[in-house]
């Protein structure tokens, strides 16, 4: 690769920066690797990305409520009908399902990680015992 400022060989193509001028070229090796294209211009593929668990505790959170009120709700509300018990007793439960769903996006919100945790994958954890051990 040539350096596009001062047209100085490189040595190979993992070089940072022109050994003649300074200019920084890992941009440049990028954009040559991409086949020309700016890496703004690449598709961005989050598919492959696991959801952090504070999103997975807000998901949880929000399917407890709204479970408790579209579905138990009522389903309690027939079985009430249906055996002539208290009509509250359906209004408590959804409000219970209702405040373990609001209580469980809460403590995710406050207390759990933003960022996936990539740490406890398989390889790392090989890594780690394979080194440690014989």
């Amino acid at each position: 690769m040539f350096c596009p400022v001062c047209s100085q060989e490189q040595v190979n193509d993992q070089v940072k920066k022109c050994s003649s001028c300074g200019f920084l070229l890992s941009g440049v090796a990028e954009v040559v690797r991409n086949g020309g294209k700016l890496p703004s211009e690449r598709k961005l593929d989050l598919s492959g990305i696991p959801d952090s668990p504070r999103i997975l505790g807000i998901k949880q959170g929000s399917l407890i409520a709204l479970v408790s009120f579209f579905i138990v709700y009522p389903i309690v509300s027939l079985v009430i009908i249906i055996t002539n018990l208290d009509p509250d007793l359906a209004r408590y439960l959804q409000w219970l399902g209702v405040g373990i769903g609001v209580l469980r996006t809460v403590y995710a919100v406050m207390f759990e990680s933003k960022y996936p945790n990539n740490d406890l994958s398989g390889a790392s954890r090989s890594k780690s015992f394979s080194s440690d051990h014989p």
